[in-house]
């Protein structure tokens, strides 16, 4: 539907936003694998572990500012992990 330019919101969209939004499309769709959800449900607790996430409390410290780099790569994860609670619901 999207090679329909009344359906393809993508077409205003810089060659670098569009391959940061397929990345996370991607990222999303493979979240809901559940071959993967062990692995990745105990790579998120260590996250928030590690972060000193609780009761709601440092949320904040769940996406690493400090590294440009891995900033996507941390938002990334939490999406993920939002995307595969909300399949598994």
């Amino acid at each position: 539907m999207l090679n329909m330019n009344k359906f393809n919101f993508l077409e205003n969209y810089s060659r670098d936003d569009y391959k940061v939004f397929r990345q996370r499309f991607i990222g999303c769709i493979l979240a809901t694998d559940m071959a993967n959800h062990t692995t990745e449900l105990a790579n998120f607790k260590s996250m928030i572990e590690a972060k000193g996430v609780k009761n709601g409390e440092n949320i904040e410290n769940l996406i690493n500012q400090d590294d440009p780099k891995d900033v996507f790569k941390t938002q990334q994860q939490v999406l993920d992990m939002c995307m595969h609670a909300n399949d598994i619901s």
